[in-house]
């Protein structure tokens, strides 16, 4: 594993530590994100997991949907976390079928690098529930 999946794999697994302890009774409280409550900040989420999920089992590039999370956003964000880390433990087979890596199609690659980062943003959206919904 690169040292960019290590990180990528720790930020998720930062985010996932916020969403399991994210209050039932607090999932439409204000986020930080003008206009959203915790809910649609791991919806968001999810549907980037989605786009990257998608990335690696396929080479193509996708665009990040927004699932509905439904009265249960904890499970949206598990279906999607599962579903990410087994395609990128997942070898990825060249057209001559050669293993080229786990997961590590390169159109995923920089869609990693940026949203490590964003993890660390998006848990404090999750977890601060302090602005106006608008």
């Amino acid at each position: 594993m690169s040292q960019q999946s290590r990180n990528y794999t720790k930020a998720l697994y930062g985010f996932d530590a916020v969403v399991q302890r994210v209050p039932s009774d607090a999932w439409d409280a204000d986020s930080p994100c003008t206009g959203w409550c915790a809910r649609d900040v791991v919806a968001h989420a999810a549907g980037v997991m989605n786009a990257i999920e998608t990335m690696a089992r396929t080479g193509e590039n996708a665009l990040p949907g927004m699932p509905d999370p439904g009265d249960d956003p904890v499970a949206l964000w598990n279906r999607s976390l599962d579903s990410l880390l087994e395609a990128l433990d997942t070898p990825v087979r060249s057209t001559d079928g050669a293993t080229t890596g786990s997961g590590s199609r390169a159109s995923t690659t920089s869609w990693r690098s940026r949203s490590g980062i964003r993890w660390g943003m998006h848990g404090t959206s999750a977890r601060r529930p302090v602005c106006r919904r608008t």
